[in-house]
């Protein structure tokens, strides 16, 4: 393991985001790197990182395009990363797929 490799793409993150959490990098790296065709289930993300639902989604959420509602009464979006998007899987509705956006991928190849 190359831990100077490591450091660097931590900084990487960091000027993206200089307050970024160790969880949202975790989810970035892991939709990544098990991308494929199809995308990432939000729950394969839970059992891998072994973060709750709701942990996932704001996660999800920090690395999209939109990261949720910054205030509440006012309901203004905050950008995110746009790093992300998700979608409906097509063959269970139920089920959120993630998979990286452009700009995401041009972030992980700056990363390998």
């Amino acid at each position: 393991m190359d831990t100077k490799k490591i450091l660097e793409n931590i900084q990487e993150f960091r000027k993206i985001s200089p307050r970024i959490h160790s969880q949202t990098i975790s989810v970035f790296l892991y939709v990544a790197i098990n991308e494929g065709k199809q995308g990432v289930p939000m729950t394969s993300i839970e059992n891998f990182t072994k973060l709750s639902q709701s942990s996932v989604s704001r996660n999800v959420a920090l690395l999209s395009k939109w990261s949720g509602i910054a205030d509440k009464d006012k309901k203004i979006r905050k950008p995110g990363l746009d790093f992300v998007e998700t979608f409906e899987d097509p063959m269970e509705r139920r089920r959120k797929l993630v998979r990286l956006t452009t700009k995401g991928k041009v972030f992980f190849s700056k990363l390998n």
